[in-house]
């Protein structure tokens, strides 16, 4: 009996490093400020994630340059980002990075706030824009001016995060700014400013996506396919019951659920039913990625295809059947 007890031993530990190793590290996903991403957090909070048997830790950054920071360093699975901050990482990150979910396309969301008695689009020219670098306030500028025909070398770039726009419009740094909820109320809360144009004009330039790196798509799609599943379920939970999901989503975004369902007028959010049209090749994720692939002037070095994972969704719609 003696001589049993070593092997058993043995046994025994084998199966526990077993069982640990079975258990697999929850997949990183950074969210900055913005209603749409909060998606993610609602499901963690509803538990449709616990449901799909996917394990998400939420990194909460200050702003989507942030994110995408955190991404291209590798200390995160993956992040909410528009197509175009999506692009930039591709460009650094130094591996493949794929859209796995389109969470939303601005409808009017993202805006360009300028001090009274500035009126339009053209009432710039010669004027200081606040923008965040490296983020998608570029593509509602350029829409804008192009609108207008103006050009960029017509008026002065000034840079700041989102979170320090509405303290430094205070102090009069710029005469306009680019920028969305939750920080444009901040700054339209200021009684000289005013909307001058919004993405309801640019259809389809800005879309919202949750990004992974292709190595994690590709070792873990079981897990890739339960998450995008519970974010859906999310997004089905918020059409279903608007004021206790907008409560959820508004607890971590320093607003009131009424503030926050007024910011989701100006976004369209996009259900697992959608998945397929966002990502087809003439989708609304095909007309941002052309409005951000034409700003950073990547002529062709990314295809559409190479950012969006349609293989993903089309495994998905088919199994919801």
């Amino acid at each position: 009996m003696t001589r049993l007890l070593p092997a058993l031993w043995v046994v025994c530990a084998w199966a526990l490093c077993s069982c640990q190793q079975a258990a697999p590290k929850p997949l990183r996903i950074a969210i900055s400020p913005w209603v749409g991403y909060e998606f993610l957090f609602l499901a963690q909070e509803k538990g449709f994630l616990a449901e799909a048997g996917v394990g998400v830790e939420i990194v909460r950054t200050a702003s989507s340059g942030d994110s995408r920071r955190f991404y291209e360093r590798g200390l995160i699975d993956g992040f909410g980002a528009t197509v175009y901050e999506l692009l930039l990482a591709q460009q650094y990150a130094g591996e493949p990075t794929a859209v796995v979910y389109g969470v939303d396309i601005s409808a009017g969301a993202d805006v360009i706030l300028a001090r009274k008695p500035i009126a339009t689009v053209g009432d710039l020219r010669g004027k200081s824009v606040m923008i965040e670098q490296g983020s998608v306030n570029a593509v509602l500028l350029h829409a804008a001016l192009q609108s207008e025909g103006l050009s960029l070398s017509e008026m002065r770039v000034v840079f700041y995060n989102q979170s320090e726009m509405a303290h430094q419009m205070r102090k009069g740094m710029a005469d306009a700014a680019v920028s969305f909820p939750p920080f444009s109320s901040d700054i339209l809360a200021l009684p000289e400013m005013q909307v001058i144009y919004d993405s309801s004009r640019a259809p389809g330039a800005i879309a919202d996506v949750f990004a992974l790196r292709g190595s994690v798509i590709s070792a873990r799609r079981n897990e890739v396919r339960s998450l995008v599943r519970a974010i859906g379920a999310a997004v089905e939970y918020w059409r279903q019951n608007p004021t206790e999901a907008n409560a959820i989503l508004a607890k971590n975004l320093g607003q009131t659920p009424e503030s926050v369902a007024a910011d989701c007028m100006g976004i369209r959010v996009l259900g697992i039913s959608e998945q397929a049209e966002f990502s087809g090749p003439s989708g609304f994720g095909s007309k941002a990625f052309h409005a951000a692939s034409g700003l950073l002037q990547l002529g062709g070095k990314v295809a559409f295809q190479d950012v969006m994972d349609g293989s993903l969704c089309g495994e998905l719609l088919g199994g919801e059947r």
